[in-house]
């Protein structure tokens, strides 16, 4: 589950997932898994994609699944939204 914890670990490294893997700390390794990371940047490209290019109503629908379904709280979502 991606929490708000976890989305200013991914903003303290501005997306830089080498970054991240070279030079985390061990609390930030326990709380961010890899996949946490790319959830993180998946949502986030497809937020941006919706903001600065033409998508589908499709799509836009597929995003808002997958945010409910990999973040529960509204602070989560928003800070998500504010990585934009």
């Amino acid at each position: 589950m991606i929490t708000e914890e976890k989305i200013e670990i991914f903003k303290k490294y501005d997306g830089d997932s080498d970054g991240w893997i070279l030079v985390r700390d061990a609390k930030e390794n326990q709380v961010m898994t890899d996949l946490d990371w790319a959830d993180i940047e998946e949502l986030r490209h497809r937020l941006w994609l919706q903001q600065h290019q033409p998508v589908s109503e499709d799509f836009i629908a597929q995003t808002q699944k997958l945010i409910t379904e990999r973040i529960r709280d509204e602070s989560s979502i928003e800070a998500l939204r504010r990585l934009i």
